[in-house]
């Protein structure tokens, strides 16, 4: 999942020209999204069900390796089994990833507002 994320970001910033997060950031200053082309609003598109997955992923239940809950129930097992160092830094990435989940719901609203604007100007799904 990590190497797919990487491939459509890495892809993002060679279609956009390095804009890729202003262009993916919605309606800007003046109520238009920096992307005005037919592949900034297809890279859009592309992206929607990307952050849907990582968000489902982040969501989890404790069986869902890589979940809040599941590095949860890894940082108890390490306490458990006395390794409290290791423990430590499995709550850290527990909460950093709980902190991800903010962002990419952000990331999926403007992601949103792009993809509206992209159909209201004559550039449809294809």
């Amino acid at each position: 999942m990590y190497k797919k994320l990487a491939i459509v970001g890495g892809t993002a910033l060679v279609v956009l020209g390095g804009a890729a997060i202003p262009a993916l950031a919605g309606p800007g200053g003046g109520d238009k999204p920096v992307t005005r082309d037919a592949k900034g609003c297809q890279l859009a598109r592309d992206l929607r069900p990307v952050l849907d997955d990582r968000l489902a992923i982040i969501n989890g239940d404790a069986t869902q390796r890589g979940s809040v809950p599941w590095i949860r129930a890894e940082a108890a097992r390490a306490r458990a089994a006395g390794d409290t160092k290791k423990a430590d830094k499995l709550d850290a990435a527990a909460t950093k990833r709980g902190d991800r989940a903010k962002k990419i719901e952000t990331r999926k609203t403007r992601l949103d507002k792009t993809i509206t604007w992209c159909t209201a100007n004559g550039f449809p799904a294809k």
